[in-house]
């Protein structure tokens, strides 16, 4: 904590300007943590409606791109375009996935 603290104070002063999208990100990512600690849903169960609100407009955009020429799912062998998708979901959804379990599991503030 204290490191990251100097960097912000190193930025600001060498820069003149606050790290804002860093800031941000930490901040917001930290209230997703608290929010999915104290939501009442299973890990699994809130992990699949965050999935459905983060990417139910992804179809109607790849349509969208192949349309108008800026597509990419058919431009690759399709045995390549399916490992890119699978890709897509090890390394977005399992880690989420892990994020929640340990947040549910996790005491705050730390037991003495």
């Amino acid at each position: 904590m204290l490191l990251a603290c100097a960097a912000v104070v190193f930025r600001n002063r060498f820069y003149g300007e606050l790290p804002w999208i860093a800031l941000t990100l930490g901040f917001t990512f930290g209230l997703y943590g608290l929010i999915r600690k104290v939501a009442p849903v299973s890990s699994l169960v809130g992990l699949s409606v965050e999935t459905f609100a983060a990417d139910a407009h992804r179809p109607r955009l790849s349509v969208f791109l192949e349309v108008h020429g800026r597509g990419a799912c058919c431009t690759a062998a399709e045995g390549s375009t399916c490992f890119l998708i699978g890709t897509g979901v090890v390394a977005r959804r399992f880690p989420l996935l892990c994020f929640n379990l340990g947040a549910r599991r996790s005491t705050f503030p730390p037991s003495a």
